[in-house]
């Protein structure tokens, strides 16, 4: 008989397959409990703390290239989430802006969010989840920390 390896138990998995396996999930989870991608509850996020940020550098923080940013810049402006106008000290980039439909969607979105994650930490001591951030926060840097093998 076949053995379905994503429905391995987790106990028996190196605990970076099951990091793999939550970051694969949870986006896909968080998308569908809040209606928005994890990269545009992002965008709306970074807009509402730095309005007027420049695509180019959603670009760099997000680690996404030009192209991905756009499409996700569009489909929010086409929402009228946020608002993206012509650098006026320079043309050739774009600066996009919170809309008040956009503070709004955000608002929402975040209550979502608190919803969502009463319902995932549902039975979890406090102590273990910030532990557990500790944690995570931890093997973060490391992993930030690895220079490139090749």
């Amino acid at each position: 008989m076949a053995v379905n390896r994503l429905e391995t138990p987790p106990a028996v998995l190196p605990l970076s397959a099951v990091l793999g396996r939550l970051a694969f999930i949870l986006p896909k989870r968080m998308s569908e409990w809040i209606g928005l991608s994890v990269h545009a509850l992002r965008l709306l996020y970074l807009t509402y703390q730095r309005d007027g940020v420049s695509q180019s550098e959603i670009e760099r923080l997000f680690e996404l290239d030009g192209a991905a940013v756009t499409r996700l810049a569009k489909q929010l402006e086409a929402e009228g989430l946020i608002r993206r106008v012509p650098d006026p000290s320079d043309n050739r980039y774009t600066i996009v802006h919170l809309t008040d439909a956009g503070r709004i969607r955000l608002a929402e979105a975040r209550e979502e969010m608190r919803a969502l994650e009463a319902r995932l930490y549902a039975g979890i001591d406090p102590a273990d989840l910030e532990r557990c951030r500790d944690v995570l926060d931890r093997i973060r840097a490391n992993l930030a920390a690895l220079p490139p093998r090749r």
